[in-house]
């Protein structure tokens, strides 16, 4: 018996490994990481799942976190931009197309949630389910894994806590989101039990800051954590 398997890679899995090779070697990584207490946002979305969930939608935390990182690329646009090395000019988009990270039995694809700022909270909910759902079943269209301006990877969901996102070239940022987890945090001087989601934040440190990354994370923990804010103006 052969003690060494040689499995020969296939073509998604090579291009993965050549974005990631690409990604790596070309931009110079940093992450910053935090924890957000989402306990209000936890119960808004509990109030209202069952209720969508009859009208065939399921409501989960990543279509409000979606919406708050739009907000945040907003009010800091180096995060959603790229740099044109050869020019030496930072691209800054005015749009907002949020790839979506997604988990396939043929390897990881990131299809495309496009003009994300012009959508409501159901209408994220709804296309993120059904991009990612054709990604799995490989009925996802080639121009629906391209032209993405900043994403978003969700390894909470296999129950993952923190990780150092690897950032989608040519982009600037992504977003990596953990497994919320009830925790005792300190709250106006007593230790209560919160419902916390694990944030890790990787930049372009060419073009990014360390205290742009410390903004990033505070704005989005302030939207996250007030539901009413986040939907003000939504």
């Amino acid at each position: 018996e052969e003690r060494i398997e040689r499995i020969p890679l296939t073509r998604i899995r090579k291009t993965i490994a050549e974005q990631m090779k690409i990604s790596r070697f070309t931009i110079p990584h940093t992450t910053a990481m935090d924890e957000i207490d989402i306990t209000k946002l936890y119960e808004f979305r509990k109030k209202y799942k069952e209720k969508l969930k009859e009208e065939n939608i399921h409501l989960t935390f990543l279509p409000f976190i979606v919406k708050a990182v739009v907000r945040v690329l907003k009010q800091l646009p180096e995060f959603n931009s790229s740099l044109d090395e050869e020019r030496e000019e930072l691209m800054l988009k005015h749009y907002y197309h949020i790839g979506i990270a997604t988990d396939t039995d043929r390897g990881l694809m990131v299809p495309v949630l496009r003009d994300a700022d012009k959508k409501s909270i159901i209408e994220i909910a709804k296309e993120i389910e059904d991009l990612s759902s054709r990604a799995k079943e490989n009925k996802i269209e080639l121009h629906e894994l391209r032209g993405s301006t900043f994403s978003i990877t969700n390894y909470g969901s296999i129950g993952g806590h923190f990780g150092i996102p690897i950032i989608n070239y040519p982009e600037s940022a992504i977003l990596g989101v953990g497994r919320i987890v009830k925790k005792p945090i300190v709250k106006d001087d007593e230790i209560v039990i919160a419902r916390v989601l694990p944030l890790s934040l990787s930049y372009d440190h060419r073009i990014i800051d360390g205290a742009s990354g410390a903004r990033f994370l505070n704005l989005l923990k302030e939207l996250l954590e007030d539901p009413d804010l986040l939907l003000l103006k939504s």
